[in-house]
């Protein structure tokens, strides 16, 4: 997953992943450890697994955004766009002021182009550019909208600015950072990147 603080990174997630699990058993009543154990499980590509735990978590506070963000990235990558909608458009409502909304919208970005809805990707695409801690996710849902729309100039433009925000931007890193066990999922958000200009 991207090296968020809201996802972490995949090398250091099995050993957060026990440390969770350990938190959970300690106080299964706590619906933060299971938030942090379904960021764990979305980090090591376990999606179903993610939005479970993410679920109960959410059994425990319906408020939680932080939650509802972790389940709604798993959900878009299992072809559930519109699920992953519903999920990212309530956690942007219970956490108005989030130091995470670049992340939210950035994901809310891709499940909108995921569904064809191009004009809306790339609109909350850009509003997640706007915050200054916004890497390459916030540029992957205008990338693959503008692809698919075949406005060349302006995706190379979108490229080039996430390049400016994350030098490593690309197909290579999107699929190190995420599973995309969905092949229609996988093949569309593909297909419109390399039509945006990217190589590989």
């Amino acid at each position: 997953m991207p090296a968020t603080p809201l996802t972490g990174t995949p090398a250091s997630a099995s050993e957060q992943k026990k440390a969770a699990q350990r938190g959970v058993a300690l106080d299964p009543t706590l619906p933060m450890g299971w938030t942090a154990l379904a960021r764990t499980h979305l980090a090591l590509g376990e999606l179903e697994d993610a939005v479970v735990t993410a679920q109960k978590a959410l059994s425990l506070n319906p408020h939680l955004a932080r939650a509802e963000a972790v389940m709604g990235i798993g959900l878009w990558q299992l072809d559930r766009a519109q699920d992953a909608l519903s999920a990212f458009d309530r956690a942007l409502a219970n956490s108005p002021q989030d130091s995470y909304r670049w992340i939210i919208r950035g994901s809310r970005a891709i499940a909108l182009a995921l569904l064809e809805r191009f004009e809306d990707a790339i609109a909350e695409a850009r509003q997640a550019q706007l915050d200054p801690k916004a890497n390459y996710l916030a540029y992957v849902g205008e990338a693959c909208a503008l692809g698919h729309l075949r406005r060349t100039d302006e995706a190379r433009q979108a490229i080039r600015r996430g390049l400016e925000a994350d030098p490593e931007f690309g197909i290579p890193l999107i699929l190190h950072d995420f599973a995309l066990p969905n092949e229609r999922v996988r093949e569309f958000l593909l297909e419109g990147l390399k039509l945006a200009g990217f190589s590989n």
